[in-house]
């Protein structure tokens, strides 16, 4: 888990002071390296799609019951909201009898 929690952390500090850092440097000394930058701009989002997914992963290990807790309570709120609007359509059935 710390090795987990050690590599977000280096990939936040390359997402946000080490490739800006560089993509400013390089803009200012207007070198003809822009494929170095779109490089780096690529790099950027590929760190940003890393972190998403290992965000997730690292909550499925940290919580791995999160994932069934959660369909059950999507199952319940389904069975609620079906229920209701049974009741919704006996009650408009009994109103419009009278």
């Amino acid at each position: 888990m710390k090795l987990l929690r050690w590599h977000v952390m280096a990939n936040a500090w390359l997402c946000l002071v080490n490739y800006p850092l560089t993509i400013l440097v390089q803009s200012v000394s207007k070198s003809e390296e822009m494929f170095f930058i779109m490089e780096l701009l690529i790099l950027y989002l590929l760190k940003i799609l890393i972190q998403f997914v290992s965000a997730k992963v690292r909550a499925d290990i940290e919580h791995p019951l999160f994932t069934s807790n959660h369909s059950t309570i999507k199952e319940l709120k389904e069975k609620i909201i079906k229920k209701g609007d049974s009741d919704g359509d006996e009650t408009l059935a009994e109103g419009d009898s009278d």
